[in-house]
């Protein structure tokens, strides 16, 4: 078994918190999976699953990693009761805590893993943001609850964007940009120079858009790791859908 593959988040870690992006090396599933697969809803074998389950856990040096039950949506959950162990919790693409040793953590494979914490380190949080959650929301969403909920401003709040498909990879049809162009222009990532062949998106610039647009400074946001090309990384797209989900977690010690 090779070593645990992750990338640190030098500016959130600054604050004394354990944030990292994993990619796919080090852990226990083969094939398609291989190996540091933690997505349960795949068809990997469960007993591997639960494996890595545990490495990771130990990796990160918590006493529980939270995972929200995904759905590309934009419901925030916050989660204020220790459990132990790999919870696998209620639908929603984005999660706070404040609970010391709980680590909370989204599944990725070419969409956008954020974690974030205020600058006091008082709590932490993390976003899983695809093209659907880009259209409706969800960081805004994300940031105005936590803000809202511990009355602090969001120019308070550190962003780390860990790997990521890259705009080359990630080819769209038309209808898919053109939403953007008419809803979220702002946010830029639209790449379609020559309009007789597809538009391509750039995922992780809409997301650093999004996290500026909505009230965090130029910098208090870090770009992470690589993209999901690289192939330490599981991606969606380059498997041609048969795939893993690599770990983005962040934890208040």
């Amino acid at each position: 078994m090779s070593e645990i593959t992750r990338w640190r988040s030098l500016l959130l870690e600054s604050l004394g918190l354990t944030a990292r992006f994993y990619g796919r090396e080090g852990g226990r599933s083969e094939g398609p999976f291989a190996s540091l697969n933690l997505g349960a809803q795949e068809s990997d074998d469960p007993y591997h699953v639960a494996l890595n389950e545990v490495l990771v856990l130990k990796d990160l040096d918590a006493d529980e990693l939270y995972l929200p039950k995904q759905v590309h949506g934009k419901k925030v959950e916050v989660v204020t009761q220790m459990r132990h162990g790999v919870v696998r919790g209620a639908e929603s693409d984005a999660v706070w805590t404040s609970v010391p040793r709980l680590a909370v953590g989204v599944l990725t494979a070419d969409c956008v893993p954020i974690l974030l914490a205020h600058e006091s380190g008082s709590f932490v949080g993390a976003i899983h943001a695809g093209w659907r959650g880009l259209l409706s929301g969800v960081i805004g969403r994300a940031i105005e609850r936590i803000c809202r909920v511990h009355q602090v401003q969001p120019g308070e709040v550190l962003a780390a964007i860990g790997p990521t498909i890259d705009a080359e990879h990630y080819e769209v049809d038309r209808q898919l940009a053109e939403q953007f162009l008419k809803k979220k222009a702002d946010l830029g990532g639209v790449i379609w120079p020559d309009r007789r062949k597809k538009p391509h998106l750039d995922l992780r610039l809409m997301a650093l858009a999004d996290l500026r647009q909505n009230g965090l400074c130029g910098g208090c946001v870090e770009l992470v790791g690589p993209s999901t090309s690289d192939p330490r990384c599981f991606s969606h797209r380059l498997s041609g859908g048969q795939t893993g989900r690599q770990l983005a977690a962040v934890m208040k010690r």
